[in-house]
């Protein structure tokens, strides 16, 4: 029997890129977003319109899934967005917004599809952390803490939902060339703000190092290896030797000396 997916936020970056990967190898893909393509070019890619952050509209999306398959093998959750700025300047707008999304959408999602897999007695969920989700990233802080979230959620769900067949996993990907940097939402200090000056290249920074980035493509080689493992690792990382080393350190020095560095890649002056 052929394999259902269904992935959140695949209609660009790295959900895009997963999803064309397991189209390309056989299985059926439901790759949905808010921003829908015409086409998707493939006979295994269906694109649908799902908003995580409307409960409605999640239910609906697995509703049809359902009616249409009366299966789904695989969900992969990639829908969210960055947040960067100063906190204290950062509207609470914006933080409900991404937490909306980045977290909140992710257990929406979740929660409709247990069902389905705890009916099957097997299932595969994968969720998008971030190496941000092992450090707390400077003017990133909110960022970070959805990812934190994350990691916390998908340890827990890994343990609760062993003994129903379904396994669950998590990916922490470091900066990819994507759409990321027009995603992501940029908190602007005014010309008399206290952190003007710190974020002058900031967000440049920011920009280069997706710019420089791996190419997506390389997740879509990752979520093959993981789909297709009969034990799946809790975690698995994604990215530059730089960034996928970086959660390791910060656990081995002392946080002087780590906050130190991450103070000095991202140029910012005490």
């Amino acid at each position: 029997m052929q394999k259902i997916v269904l992935i959140t936020g695949a209609t660009s970056g790295m959900g895009k890129a997963m999803a064309e990967s397991l189209a390309e190898n056989g299985y059926q893909v439901f790759a949905t977003g808010r921003n829908i393509p015409n086409e998707s070019g493939h006979q295994n890619l269906f694109y649908r319109y799902l908003d995580v952050k409307n409960n409605d509209s999640v239910k609906g999306a697995v509703s049809g899934i359902m009616e249409q398959f009366h299966h789904i093998d695989i969900l992969i959750n990639s829908a969210g967005f960055g947040l960067a700025g100063p906190l204290e300047e950062t509207p609470f707008e914006e933080i409900y917004n991404l937490f909306e999304t980045n977290y909140f959408g992710t257990i929406r999602v979740i929660r409709h599809v247990i069902p389905v897999m705890r009916k099957q007695g097997d299932g595969l969920i994968v969720n998008m952390s971030s190496i941000g989700g092992r450090i707390g990233l400077p003017f990133q802080g909110i960022y970070s803490s959805s990812k934190f979230a994350i990691e916390c959620l998908t340890e827990a769900l890994r343990i609760e939902l062993k003994p129903f067949g379904i396994k669950v996993c998590m990916i922490e990907p470091g900066d990819y060339h994507t759409g990321a940097i027009h995603n992501r939402h940029n908190i602007i200090p005014t010309k008399d703000s206290p952190y003007q000056k710190r974020l002058k290249n900031y967000f440049d920074l920011l920009d280069k190092n997706i710019t420089k980035g791996g190419n997506p493509e390389v997740l879509g080689k990752l979520i093959l290896k993981i789909v297709t493992s009969a034990k799946p690792r809790l975690c698995y990382k994604s990215g530059r030797f730089t960034e996928r080393i970086t959660p390791f350190a910060r656990n081995f020095l002392p946080y002087s000396i780590f906050g130190w560095f991450l103070a000095r890649f991202y140029k910012i002056n005490n």
